[in-house]
């Protein structure tokens, strides 16, 4: 059984180093995907204090997050902020006229 919790730290690193255990890559996946709601649920299963969350956070996800090798990490401190917020705005582009845009 040990050797199952070593494992899951080594595959996610950003969940475990996270004093509350946010299921981090579920959270980033929802709000990849657009699915702001479910991404706050995700951060509500674990914490009553989600507005607090954001602002007093240090991060240790983005310290152990794996994308750190191969150039920056996913920053989750500012995802959670755009998402508490409500700033998350989709992106919908329209179909050119046939003179262009405007």
């Amino acid at each position: 059984m040990q050797w199952k919790i070593i494992e899951k730290r080594t595959l996610l690193p950003c969940k475990y180093n996270c004093p509350l255990e946010i299921d981090i890559p579920l959270f980033v996946r929802f709000i990849k995907k657009g699915d702001y709601d479910k991404a706050l649920r995700v951060i509500k299963e674990k914490t009553p204090l989600v507005e607090v969350l954001g602002h007093i956070c240090t991060h240790p996800c983005e310290d152990a997050c794996r994308r750190n090798h191969l150039s920056e990490s996913v920053y989750v401190r500012e995802l959670k902020n755009l998402s508490l917020k409500g700033l998350f705005i989709p992106l919908r582009l329209g179909k050119p006229r046939k003179k262009g845009w405007l």
